[in-house]
């Protein structure tokens, strides 16, 4: 997911895309049955990066993540 490999996010995923490259926003839900059990729906939003991570359960429960000063990992 982290890793922008949208092939395997929507081989799992429904995804629903909006904004644009400075300011998007991407819905995935999951297509199987037992994936939908533990997880309603997860929402990334960012820029450049992937600044907010908001993950909802089928029972209500929120997970809300915000992701700031990230920086390109040194190969070296």
């Amino acid at each position: 997911m982290l890793e922008g490999d949208w092939q395997a996010l929507e081989s799992r995923f429904t995804l629903a895309l909006s904004g644009d490259q400075d300011d998007w926003q991407v819905a995935l839900t999951p297509r199987e049955a037992a994936l939908r059990e533990r997880i309603a729906e997860i929402t990334l939003r960012g820029s450049d990066t992937i600044d907010h991570l908001d993950m909802r359960t089928p029972d209500g429960d929120r997970l809300k993540v915000r992701l700031f000063d990230q920086h390109p990992l040194n190969d070296s």
